[in-house]
C-alpha cells in the first residue's frame, strides 16, 4: 500500500455565527469537501471494504487513503466524520468512498463502533479512465446522522459532501484533503427559528409590528416606524435570523431592528439617497445577506451599500421604473 501524506484540514466558517448548544436550530447549508489526489488508475493493490466492521482499526488496515473532518450540527455542536477510499479494481480503476462516524456521537450508539453514514447507504463508486458514475470524478452525496440521530439533539441537518478524485501519473504518494465549510441562510420571516416562516403584519400607518410564531411563544409585537416608511423583514446582519428594518424618504434614512434582541429603541442606521428616491432591498453581493439600496426613478440610477464590504456601488438603470425587491 502507498503511504499516505500527511492530511491538509483546513476549517471555514462562511456567513454563520457560533450557536450554543442551548440554542434554537441555525438554517444552514453544511458542505464537505474531500479531495483524493496521486495515481489512481496504476500500481495499486485491490482491496474490499470490509462490511459492517466493529472497529476503526478494521477499516484502516484495508483503506487505500482516508482523513477525518468536523462537521457541526444543528446546535453548532462538532462531530467528526471519518472518510475511507477504497481502490476496488482496475482496469478500469475502481475507487469506492464511504464515511463513517463514531457509534458515541449517536442516540443509542456504542463509543469506538463505527457507523456507515445514511443507515448503511453512503458509498460512492469513481470509475477512471471513463467515468461512468458519479461524472468528471465528482461525487456529491446528502448524508445525515443515522439510526435516532446526534447524541447532542440536533435535528438531522442534511450534509453535503463533494468528493473530487484528481488523476496524476507523475505522482508517486496519494494526497487527501478535507475543506469543511458552513453556510447559514436566513428565512426571511423565521423569528422563532424552527424553520418556518412566521406570519407578519404590520400597521403602516402606527408602526405596529405582529409577528404571529409558528412554535411557542406565539405573538411577538414591536413598534417600530410610522405613517410613510417603508417597512421590510429579511436578515441585513448576516447572522441568518430577520430584522425589522424601515425606510423613512424624506430623512434619507434606513433604519433596523436587529435580531436578536430587537431592541427597537436604538436601531443601527444608514443615511443615503434623496427624499425621492424609492427604496429597494436585495442580495446584490451574493453573501447571503440582504443590501439596502436606493432607485432614484429621474436619473435610473440603483444605489446599493454591500453588506460584505460595506461599499457603495451604482447601477444605472432605465428611467422612470419599477425596481423589484422593495417598494418606493
Amino acid at each position: 500500500m502507498r503511504k499516505i501524506l500527511p492530511i491538509l484540514i483546513l476549517l471555514f466558517a462562511l456567513n454563520c455565527q457560533s450557536v450554543s448548544a442551548q440554542s434554537q436550530p441555525v438554517p444552514c447549508r453544511r458542505t464537505e469537501t474531500i479531495e483524493l489526489g496521486g495515481n489512481l488508475q496504476f500500481g495499486l493493490p485491490n482491496v474490499v471494504p470490509p462490511s459492517e466492521p466493529t472497529t476503526f482499526a478494521t477499516i484502516d488496515a484495508v483503506a487505500s487513503a482516508m482523513t477525518t473532518g468536523p462537521v457541526i450540527d444543528s446546535l453548532g455542536v462538532s462531530h467528526t466524520l471519518h472518510y475511507y477510499f477504497f481502490y476496488i479494481g482496475a482496469p478500469p480503476a475502481y475507487w469506492a468512498f464511504q464515511i463513517y462516524v463514531d457509534g458515541s456521537e449517536l442516540v443509542g450508539g456504542t463509543a469506538g463502533q463505527p457507523v456507515l453514514m445514511n443507515g448503511g447507504n453512503a458509498t460512492l463508486i469513481f470509475i477512471f479512465p471513463t467515468i461512468v458514475s458519479p461524472v468528471a470524478g465528482l461525487g456529491a452525496m446528502t448524508i445525515t446522522p443515522p439510526g435516532l440521530g446526534w447524541g447532542s439533539g440536533a435535528s438531522a441537518t442534511p450534509v453535503t459532501v463533494n468528493t473530487i478524485l484528481t488523476d496524476s501519473s507523475s505522482a508517486n504518494d496519494l494526497t487527501v484533503s478535507e475543506m469543511s465549510g458552513i453556510q447559514c441562510i436566513s428565512r426571511p420571516l423565521d423569528f422563532d427559528r424552527d424553520g418556518i416562516d412566521d406570519i407578519v403584519s404590520i400597521d403602516e400607518v402606527r408602526g405596529k409590528w405582529r409577528i404571529i410564531r409558528s412554535g411557542a411563544p406565539r405573538e411577538f409585537l414591536k413598534t417600530f416606524g410610522r405613517a410613510g416608511d417603508k417597512f421590510f423583514a429579511g436578515d441585513f446582519t448576516g447572522d441568518a435570523f430577520p430584522d425589522l428594518t424601515i425606510y423613512r424618504r424624506r430623512e434619507r434614512l434606513w433604519m433596523t431592528c436587529e435580531s436578536p434582541n430587537y431592541n427597537c429603541s436604538s436601531p443601527s442606521r444608514l443615511t443615503m439617497g434623496s427624499a425621492d428616491d424609492d427604496a429597494v432591498v436585495g442580495d446584490f453581493d451574493g453573501d447571503l445577506t440582504l443590501d439596502r439600496a436606493v432607485y432614484r426613478p429621474s436619473t435610473g440610477v440603483l444605489t446599493y451599500s454591500e453588506s460584505s464590504s460595506h461599499g457603495t456601488v451604482r447601477k444605472r438603470l432605465r428611467k422612470n421604473v419599477k425596481v423589484l425587491g422593495g417598494g418606493g
